[in-house]
């Protein structure tokens, strides 16, 4: 995984993935943060970390480019993404609990009754 140092020159400049539906391109000043540009030339920035304790590997798109992140707003939510994911905080998890079927309704109990 190549990192270079991510300017708002550099991410405008990027090029447009040809052979590929995305490229991504790793800061060197935050580990893990990082812009993907798609075949479109639409850029986004994007996280990728592990939340400590249970190990997961998390991707956490922050936002578009420039509507509004700008790359110093970016590197300031991958360091709020950072501190989350030290504290054992899964930023997905309220999107895991509403994949998940509600307990409501009759129980096993119920139905053998």
């Amino acid at each position: 995984m190549a990192t270079e140092k991510l300017t708002e020159t550099r991410i405008a400049n990027l090029p447009t993935p040809t052979d590929a539906a995305q490229a991504y391109y790793w800061d060197e000043e935050i580990v893990g943060l990082g812009v993907v540009v798609g075949a479109t030339g639409a850029r986004t920035f994007v996280y990728r970390g592990r939340v400590a304790g249970a190990g997961k590997r998390v991707k956490v798109t922050i936002g578009r480019y420039r509507a509004p992140w700008t790359l110093a707003a970016a590197r300031q939510k991958a360091k709020e993404l950072i501190g989350d994911l030290a504290r054992g905080v899964d930023p997905h998890a309220d999107e895991d609990d509403a994949k998940r079927p509600s307990a409501s309704g009759p129980t096993l109990r119920d139905g053998l009754d």
